[in-house]
């Protein structure tokens, strides 16, 4: 039945999530002919530690996803602001995180 699926469309809201939520299926499903996009809708740059290279979360999800079988060409990466960091509260000291809902 696995086979049946052609073109598969992976749609995670940061970077590392689609190859930790789901990385055994995208790959079950690479492996049996299926054809993979990667759209990752935030780097949570913001969350990248000062020293760390801006662009690290940027490269590790290229390596995850080409790991997994999907090419760099059907990778797509969108630069939104992780929701966390609208709620930081006004002194950028302490963060609370409210739920999605």
């Amino acid at each position: 039945m696995i086979e049946n699926f052609k073109n598969i469309l992976v749609l995670a809201p940061h970077t590392d999530d689609g190859e930790l939520g789901a990385g055994g299926t995208i790959a079950k499903l690479i492996e049996s002919g299926s054809k993979g996009t990667y759209a990752a809708f935030s780097t949570a740059a913001e969350a990248v530690p000062e020293g760390v290279p801006s662009n690290i979360l940027k490269e590790e999800v290229a390596k995850a996803t080409s790991a997994l079988g999907i090419p760099n060409e059907r990778l797509i990466i969108f630069d939104c602001k992780s929701l966390l960091f609208f709620l930081i509260s006004p002194s950028y000291h302490s963060f609370q995180a409210y739920p999605t809902i």
